[in-house]
Protein backbone atom coordinates (compact mmCIF):
# COMPACT_ATOMS: atom_id res chain seq x y z
CA UNK A 1 0.00 0.00 0.00
CA UNK A 2 2.75 2.44 0.95
CA UNK A 3 4.66 1.70 -2.26
CA UNK A 4 1.57 2.46 -4.35
CA UNK A 5 1.17 5.83 -2.61
CA UNK A 6 4.82 6.65 -3.25
CA UNK A 7 4.37 5.98 -6.98
CA UNK A 8 1.29 8.19 -7.06
CA UNK A 9 3.12 11.04 -5.35
CA UNK A 10 6.12 10.78 -7.66
CA UNK A 11 3.82 11.01 -10.70
CA UNK A 12 2.21 14.18 -9.33
CA UNK A 13 5.62 15.84 -9.09
CA UNK A 14 6.45 15.07 -12.72
CA UNK A 15 5.23 17.97 -14.87
CA UNK A 16 5.52 15.79 -17.98
CA UNK A 17 3.36 12.94 -16.68
CA UNK A 18 0.57 12.26 -19.15
CA UNK A 19 -2.25 10.01 -18.03
CA UNK A 20 -3.49 7.33 -20.43
CA UNK A 21 -6.89 8.97 -21.00
CA UNK A 22 -6.25 12.57 -20.08
CA UNK A 23 -4.89 15.71 -21.66
CA UNK A 24 -3.97 17.14 -18.26
CA UNK A 25 -0.27 16.43 -18.80
CA UNK A 26 -0.24 18.43 -22.02
CA UNK A 27 -1.98 21.31 -20.28
CA UNK A 28 0.65 21.24 -17.53
CA UNK A 29 3.46 21.32 -20.11
CA UNK A 30 1.85 24.24 -21.93
CA UNK A 31 1.30 26.15 -18.66
CA UNK A 32 4.94 25.55 -17.71
CA UNK A 33 6.11 26.91 -21.07
CA UNK A 34 3.87 29.96 -20.72
CA UNK A 35 5.23 30.64 -17.22
CA UNK A 36 8.83 30.32 -18.41
CA UNK A 37 8.17 32.66 -21.32
CA UNK A 38 6.56 35.24 -19.02
CA UNK A 39 9.57 35.07 -16.67
CA UNK A 40 11.89 35.72 -19.62
CA UNK A 41 13.37 32.19 -19.56
CA UNK A 42 13.13 31.83 -23.33
CA UNK A 43 15.48 28.85 -23.59
CA UNK A 44 13.46 26.95 -20.97
CA UNK A 45 10.24 27.93 -22.75
CA UNK A 46 11.70 26.79 -26.08
CA UNK A 47 12.54 23.37 -24.65
CA UNK A 48 9.10 23.07 -23.06
CA UNK A 49 7.23 24.12 -26.21
CA UNK A 50 9.31 21.72 -28.31
CA UNK A 51 8.19 19.02 -25.89
CA UNK A 52 4.60 20.22 -26.37
CA UNK A 53 4.97 19.94 -30.16
CA UNK A 54 6.23 16.36 -29.85
CA UNK A 55 3.42 15.37 -27.49
CA UNK A 56 0.74 16.96 -29.68
CA UNK A 57 2.14 15.38 -32.87
CA UNK A 58 2.29 11.98 -31.18
CA UNK A 59 -1.35 12.30 -30.17
CA UNK A 60 -2.52 12.99 -33.71
CA UNK A 61 -2.60 9.20 -34.11
CA UNK A 62 -2.62 7.96 -30.50
CA UNK A 63 -5.29 8.40 -27.83
CA UNK A 64 -6.00 10.82 -26.24
CA UNK A 65 -6.15 12.49 -29.61
CA UNK A 66 -4.98 15.99 -30.46
CA UNK A 67 -6.51 17.94 -33.29
CA UNK A 68 -4.36 19.37 -36.07
CA UNK A 69 -5.23 22.81 -34.68
CA UNK A 70 -3.69 21.81 -31.32
CA UNK A 71 -0.48 20.85 -33.10
CA UNK A 72 -0.53 24.08 -35.14
CA UNK A 73 -0.96 26.07 -31.92
CA UNK A 74 2.06 24.32 -30.36
CA UNK A 75 4.15 25.12 -33.44
CA UNK A 76 3.10 28.78 -33.28
CA UNK A 77 4.07 29.00 -29.60
CA UNK A 78 7.49 27.53 -30.42
CA UNK A 79 7.98 29.97 -33.31
CA UNK A 80 6.98 32.88 -31.05
CA UNK A 81 9.62 31.95 -28.46
CA UNK A 82 12.26 31.58 -31.19
CA UNK A 83 11.40 35.08 -32.46
CA UNK A 84 11.73 36.46 -28.93
CA UNK A 85 15.17 34.85 -28.65
CA UNK A 86 16.21 36.40 -31.97
CA UNK A 87 14.99 39.79 -30.78
CA UNK A 88 16.85 39.43 -27.49
CA UNK A 89 20.11 38.47 -29.26
CA UNK A 90 20.01 41.91 -30.93
CA UNK A 91 22.52 41.05 -33.71
CA UNK A 92 25.08 39.74 -31.20
CA UNK A 93 25.57 36.40 -32.97
CA UNK A 94 24.55 36.30 -36.63
CA UNK A 95 24.97 32.53 -37.00
CA UNK A 96 22.72 31.86 -34.02
CA UNK A 97 20.18 34.43 -35.18
CA UNK A 98 20.01 32.78 -38.61
CA UNK A 99 19.60 29.34 -37.02
CA UNK A 100 16.71 30.48 -34.83
CA UNK A 101 15.04 32.41 -37.67
CA UNK A 102 15.19 29.34 -39.90
CA UNK A 103 13.79 27.12 -37.16
CA UNK A 104 11.03 29.66 -36.47
CA UNK A 105 10.09 29.75 -40.16
CA UNK A 106 9.88 25.94 -40.24
CA UNK A 107 7.52 25.96 -37.26
CA UNK A 108 5.34 28.64 -38.87
CA UNK A 109 5.19 26.72 -42.14
CA UNK A 110 4.19 23.55 -40.32
CA UNK A 111 1.59 25.52 -38.37
CA UNK A 112 0.15 26.91 -41.59
CA UNK A 113 0.04 23.45 -43.18
CA UNK A 114 -1.96 22.12 -40.23
CA UNK A 115 -4.37 25.07 -39.97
Amino acid sequence: MQQNQDNTNSNNNNSYAVGPRSTTGVQVVEAKGNAEREKGDFIGALQTFNRLVHIREHHLTTAPYSSPMDVAHAHRKTADVLNKIVHKLNNANEALIQKYKTESEKHMIRSTELS
